[in-house]
């Protein structure tokens, strides 16, 4: 962790020495030491020279026509003049521009790394979301394009899951540029991938519990779902569902239990009574008790089985939640659960100190679940039993919430949170 600290001052000082990344369009385009933020909806970040590219027609769709099955993107890729990869998720990228080659210290920190080549002309080459090429045009805001001299490159892109869990989420790429004499041969037949495959195996596990779950947090033996007669409602103005929400309406989301919590899940039949909710560009999904905040999946995203998560506090500006629907369910879920857990302190809610959050950590399992921005919170789960949970709240100061469904998860809990925390 000291090792990592060191390497993230070192390059916060090379940073500092370059524009700030908030006034770097006013000094131009980025270069090679610069840091750049980028947003994208697709799964992907594209490169490529302008000047390389020039052929291209504007307003064509380059994505569908030569951009999206594997072979053409292999293709494309081998020959060097645009360039790819797939980031397993829409979300919000933090780049980094170097020369050369990552060090063994950079190989340590980021594991996730492909290797890429590029022709450069024209003295720049411009990164992108990989919608952007379904209507081609080169009018790059300064901020998306890089400064380099003409030659052919070498590109190592690498980077590491957040510490959230969840791609996307802020998430670091490091991308390595070390000029050559000549394009160097690659081998990729189809799309490149920088992200694990565990990230496959988590939203997997992310998905499989929830009915167990609500059995457990919130006492009940039979879950109720809606019918396929009430979710055509939603279908009406939101068509496809995405898999994951279509099951888990299916066989859970009636339950009497989860809908006595603190916020509101939204239901089938709401959409026939509220037009914010038909009119959205957002499949709203739960909403806090005061409408000061609310989760959903974009439209663009319905299409996908297990979409990402945002939420919005102004309808306005989205950010990312959770990386998949499944992990935000039972995140939500856990969350919920507490406020209707009949073995909990009188207090309810707690400050808790650095100190004592080590504690919780130390004595308790963190949740492979978390949630990003509700409420202007970053919230992280814990418990040591199936039906008691403590949610650590961080919103610049920590706070926790806990409890328990039943008497002896709720011994057990207090076994480590005995004395821990400040009532607010």
């Amino acid at each position: 962790m000291n090792d990592m600290r060191q390497y993230e001052e070192k390059m916060e000082k090379t940073e500092a020495e370059k524009c700030d990344t908030e006034q770097q369009t006013s000094c131009g385009s980025l270069h090679l030491g610069d840091t750049a933020h980028l947003s994208i909806d697709g799964m992907g970040i594209v490169l490529f020279s302008a000047e390389v590219m020039k052929s291209v027609a504007p307003g064509s769709n380059f994505l569908t026509e030569e951009f999206t099955n594997p072979e053409q993107v292999g293709a494309h890729i081998r020959k060097g003049d645009i360039t790819a990869f797939c980031t397993g998720t829409g979300g919000d990228f933090i780049l980094w521009f170097r020369s050369g080659y990552p060090d063994s210290n950079t190989e340590k920190e980021f594991p996730v790394m492909i290797r890429l080549a590029l022709e450069v002309r024209g003295g720049s080459l411009q990164f992108c979301d990989l919608f952007w090429l379904s209507d081609w045009n080169m009018d790059f805001p300064q901020e998306q394009v890089l400064s380099l001299p003409d030659g052919y490159y070498h590109i190592t892109a690498c980077t590491r899951r957040p510490e959230s869990g969840y791609w996307g989420d802020d998430q670091i790429i490091c991308l390595y540029f070390n000029k050559l004499e000549e394009m160097p041969r690659l081998l990729w037949p189809g799309v490149p991938y920088l992200f694990t495959e565990g990230q496959e195996e988590t939203q997997k596990q992310d998905g499989k519990d929830y009915m167990e779950m609500i059995r457990q947090l919130y006492a009940v033996e039979e879950l109720q779902g809606y019918t396929e007669k009430e979710i055509a409602l939603v279908k009406k103005y939101f068509d496809p569902l995405p898999k994951a929400v279509e099951e888990f309406w299916k066989r859970a989301a009636r339950t009497e239990a989860i809908h006595k919590g603190q916020d509101y899940w939204i239901r089938p039949e709401d959409f026939e009574k509220w037009g914010w909710l038909r009119d959205s560009d957002y499949l709203i999904l739960l909403n806090e008790n005061q409408g000061c905040c609310r989760a959903g999946i974009r439209r663009r995203d319905l299409t996908k089985a297990d979409p990402p998560v945002y939420v919005t506090a102004d309808d306005r500006k989205w950010t990312l939640c959770a990386g998949t629907f499944s992990g935000f369910l039972q995140a939500a879920l856990a969350y919920e659960a507490v406020f209707t857990f009949p073995f909990q302190e009188e207090d309810f809610i707690y400050w808790l100190t650095e100190e004592e959050l080590e504690t919780i950590e130390t004595g308790l399992e963190k949740q492979p679940f978390g949630l990003h921005g509700w409420i202007e919170m970053d919230m992280r789960f814990y418990s040591n039993a199936s039906g008691n949970m403590v949610v650590v709240m961080d919103c610049g100061d920590l706070e926790m919430i806990y409890g328990a469904a039943g008497e002896e998860g709720y011994r057990k809990l207090m076994e480590v949170m005995e004395g821990i925390g400040e009532a607010l």
